[in-house]
């Protein structure tokens, strides 16, 4: 009782001294005795009564943070006058919160390269099942050349055995020639073979001539082989070909027959070829120069094919009539595409740009992104397509491609078929590519819109481009979907994914 009394009185002089005491006068609520400025001591925040630390027992880091008038307020430890009094805020409470935040986006980025992770095994999976296609694809052929090379050697063999023979009958035969001129026998020299019957010293010299002809008997080469490397073998040909005419990229077609068998204009001539005008020449067939993006469009896949192929070779050798390493003029050879430099030699042959075209779909299948180019007639929608860049693979293009232009990643590219594309003389490499489905931010620069698309609007559009495949020259006015027609690799793509083709058997499907 006693010990609480004291205390009781010791703390109503600190409240007095607080209230009515001299000023500045600063005594501890516990034992009494004045704090001096030398002792560790601290006040509460809240009744202002001073305690000695070590009457309060009060923990040395909670005074060092007391004295800390930046900090942050917080109740860490409560004074035994008022039984409210609060110290500051403890600084390593900062330290843990800062530490639950990296925490959180150190977990937010291990998560997000999980996910990076989990994309990838699923393209390796993927690789991996195209992998084992191609090996078997590979083995077949692997297969097929071993049967031949064997029948090769089989004959081979049979050339050898011969060979054998006639040599070792040319021999024998020269021995007994030899042997009957030492002798001055007549002309015939009798040499016991099978039948008994002697053989004629003429025998001799038809062998010897067999013999020679077959040493001196050129490699046999194929006519395709030929007609590439052998210039006098294709300058032959010449007169009696076929001619597919162009003036200014444009090529010489049957545009009233469009979409049949019949479009392409092929001319033949028995002598030199004669020289007119564009307007005589298209007098003269009944068929148009049309521009050669339209034209591409009239026509089957393979005559598409056939179009770009011929432009680009023609403007591969109008750009090419100097050489790139000593600038001096190139000429052009009769077989082959190749141009030979007349001073250092050097053979330039023509080359094509890689493009990657895609058709990107959700995940289920049931949607896809078409996008729409300012130069497309109304109504057309595409597939997303741009060149490769310096040391890009297919698969890299794809992604880069599909990002700049409608900001959406994609995942499992997988390379379907390829078609030439003369604009500049490319190679379009077709594939296929799944994304989730999402909002589209085209790019302004290059697309003038990009939708999703449902498998019933896209089935749609397809029907109208095989029954009207016009629509590609003049356009649909309503602005209804519609896709390329068949002369585009981007046709097979979305025709195919309506149909639901498996895709190792689009390729066949295509060709």
């Amino acid at each position: 009782m006693s010990d609480t009394k004291d205390s009781g009185n010791r703390r109503r002089k600190a409240s007095v001294n607080k209230h009515g005491g001299k000023k500045n006068t600063k005594i501890c609520g516990e034992c009494g005795l004045t704090v001096k400025d030398s002792d560790k001591a601290a006040s509460c925040d809240v009744c202002e009564v001073w305690f000695h630390i070590e009457c309060e027992k009060l923990p040395e880091e909670v005074y060092n943070f007391m004295q800390d008038e930046e900090a942050e307020g917080v109740l860490v430890w409560y004074c035994s006058y008022c039984k409210k009094g609060c110290a500051k805020l403890h600084k390593y409470i900062k330290r843990i919160e800062q530490q639950q935040v990296e925490l959180m986006t150190r977990q937010n980025e291990l998560k997000g390269k999980v996910n990076q992770l989990r994309k990838f095994t699923a393209q390796e999976h993927d690789k991996n099942k195209e992998i084992e296609v191609r090996a078997g694809i590979l083995e077949a052929k692997s297969v097929e050349i071993n049967d031949v090379l064997e029948t090769n050697a089989k004959n081979d063999r049979g050339f050898e055995n011969r060979l054998g023979t006639l040599e070792a009958r040319t021999v024998g035969l020269e021995g007994k020639v030899d042997s009957s001129r030492t002798t001055g026998s007549a002309t015939e020299v009798k040499q016991e073979d099978n039948t008994g019957k002697p053989e004629p010293v003429d025998k001799l010299i038809e062998l010897n001539a067999q013999l020679k002809e077959m040493e001196n008997t050129p490699q046999v080469i194929a006519p395709q082989e030929q007609l590439k490397e052998q210039d006098t073998v294709c300058s032959s040909h010449i007169p009696g070909g076929k001619f597919l005419l162009y003036s200014q990229s444009k090529p010489l077609i049957h545009v009233d027959k469009a979409n049949t068998e019949d479009v392409l204009l092929w001319l033949t001539y028995s002598g030199a070829l004669p020289t007119t005008t564009q307007d005589k020449l298209e007098s003269a067939t009944g068929a148009v120069f049309t521009d050669l993006r339209l034209a591409l469009f009239m026509v089957s896949w393979r005559d598409a094919h056939t179009l770009s192929r011929a432009n680009n070779v023609l403007m591969w050798n109008k750009n090419n009539a100097f050489c790139g390493k000593c600038g001096a003029p190139t000429a052009r050879n009769a077989a082959g595409y190749a141009r030979k430099c007349k001073s250092c030699n050097t053979t330039h042959y023509p080359s094509s740009i890689p493009v990657g075209i895609v058709l990107v779909t959700d995940p289920s299948h049931e949607s896809i992104v078409l996008v729409r180019q300012p130069r497309h007639p109304p109504g057309m929608y595409s597939c997303i397509a741009g060149f490769s860049e310096v040391g890009e693979t297919l698969e890299e293009t794809v992604h880069r491609e599909v990002a700049e232009e409608v900001g959406i990643e994609v995942s499992s590219v997988r390379y379907v078929a390829s078609q030439h594309w003369p604009f500049p003389g490319s190679l379009m490499a077709g594939c296929f590519a799944v994304a989730e489905k999402q909002q589209l931010t085209k790019d302004n620069n290059e697309l003038q819109d990009a939708r999703w698309f449902s498998r019933d609007e896209v089935s749609t559009a397809l029907d109208k481009i095989n029954a009207n495949p016009h629509l590609r020259l003049r356009g649909n006015p309503s602005g209804e979907l519609f896709i390329p027609p068949p002369g585009a690799i981007a046709y097979h793509l979305i025709a195919h994914w309506i149909k639901g083709t498996p895709v190792q058997e689009i390729y066949q499907h295509i060709y």
